[in-house]
């Protein structure tokens, strides 16, 4: 079967900057050394603090992923699954990096609709990464129900194309996904 694809040459997606020293070193790997990044914002803290994420993002985002957030902190779990700092300006904050998926996935869909069907938020009912493995799969939100609480988890698999839903939580994935956990029911 020979389709429109064959004769057009792959072009990858623009790639983001290399993560600095300081974003490279995991929460996993801070735990270990007892140097917490946690994701509260100190007190009178008006650059780095939720209402001003959610003010950017357009939304709230769920109360687990606060809870999480606020538990764990960001960065690299064992090099396998990474969640994004939530505050900052940089790239890798969750909002600019959210804002630079969807334009990626956005100009993708365009030109292959087949391969990226689901819409990415800020459209209505639109996915919202806020998390990537080592295999290059995302972590996403899809955006539809009443709260934030309400939206369901999407593992948005690579190569694109390959979708897979599941209903968990957050954090019955992160319990499901360490060795000797049992998963929430």
């Amino acid at each position: 079967m020979q389709t429109d694809l064959d004769h057009t040459p792959w072009t990858p997606p623009p790639r983001r900057p290399e993560p600095t020293a300081q974003q490279r070193g995991g929460a996993h790997h801070r735990q270990r050394a007892g140097d917490f990044d946690r994701a509260r914002p100190a007190a009178g803290d008006t650059k780095h603090n939720w209402d001003r994420l959610y003010e950017r993002l357009g939304t709230r985002l769920p109360g687990e992923y606060i809870q999480l957030m606020e538990r764990h902190g960001a960065g690299s779990w064992c090099g396998c699954l990474r969640f994004n700092m939530p505050f900052g300006e940089d790239q890798y904050a969750l909002a600019a990096w959210a804002e630079w998926y969807a334009e990626t996935y956005q100009r993708q869909r365009a030109r292959f609709p087949e391969y990226h069907p689901l819409a990415v938020y800020p459209e209505p009912g639109g996915f919202l990464p806020f998390a990537d493995s080592i295999d290059g799969d995302h972590l996403c939100w899809l955006t539809e129900g009443a709260t934030p609480d309400d939206w369901p988890l999407k593992v948005a698999k690579w190569p694109p194309g390959s979708r897979t839903s599941c209903s968990r939580r957050a954090t019955e994935h992160e319990e499901s996904s360490s060795p000797g956990r049992k998963v929430r029911t």
